[in-house]
């Protein structure tokens, strides 16, 4: 449906993997390569703009991804959320014990993988909106 989603991973080469299969499947894509130009990006969509969907690395440097997702449900508590990590396992026992409501993928991911867990995203944000 055109939903806004944030990509953010410090691998150029994942950035452009993730950009051009959620382009493909009817996505608007923008990416950001650290945490802080996220939160920058973030700041400045408004209306139209604004992003439904953070899609981020959990490892990155500086701060994580987790971190970024904390800050910016802080700005904005509608966005979905999907983590994705090469290291599931340790990553899923991290994530759980400081979020609630968000979408897991392991990398390496396949198209549909990532096509999935964006809608499911998207369907999560929608019922924890309806129930705040």
């Amino acid at each position: 449906n055109g939903e806004n989603i944030l990509i953010v991973d410090d691998e150029q080469a994942l950035r452009t993997t993730a950009q051009i299969i959620l382009d493909d499947a009817g996505y608007r894509t923008e990416t950001a390569k650290s945490t802080e130009d996220a939160l920058i990006i973030l700041e400045q969509s408004t209306g139209e703009n604004a992003f439904d969907v953070i899609l981020t690395d959990v490892v990155l440097p500086r701060r994580s991804g987790p971190q970024l997702v904390i800050e910016a449900l802080r700005q904005n508590p509608r966005y979905g959320v999907v983590f994705m990590s090469g290291y599931p396992a340790r990553s899923r026992k991290e994530l759980d014990n400081l979020l609630g409501n968000y979408v897991f993928v392991k990398k390496p991911f396949r198209p549909a993988q990532l096509q999935k867990a964006v809608h499911d995203a998207i369907k999560l944000a929608a019922e924890r909106a309806k129930t705040s």
